[in-house]
């Protein structure tokens, strides 16, 4: 199936200024989600562990040579496979 774009972007916002990829972020910095591009699978695997539009992510740590993005979110933490973490696209938050 073709990609898809999940996101709540207004409709005169492209999907290339919403932010950036998940998997390019530094560890402990915090972002939230704003699209995920991915195929229906991958979208859904995704959505139901929870990391949908608007959900508030800290990074705890980033790839080394290929290992995973852990995040945290709602009180637990998650190693997402850089492949995924790739396909969600993220703006950082200001404290």
């Amino acid at each position: 199936m073709a990609n898809q774009m999940i996101s709540q972007l207004s409709p005169t916002t492209p999907a290339h200024h919403a932010g950036q990829r998940l998997c390019d972020c530094r560890g402990g910095t915090c972002v939230q989600i704003v699209g995920i591009e991915a195929d229906d699978a991958t979208c859904r695997t995704l959505l139901s562990m929870g990391l949908t539009h608007g959900t508030q992510l800290a990074i705890h740590q980033t790839p080394h040579r290929g290992g995973p993005v852990v995040v945290g979110l709602r009180g637990t933490h998650i190693a997402l496979r850089s492949s995924d973490a790739a396909v969600i696209q993220v703006s950082p938050l200001l404290h």
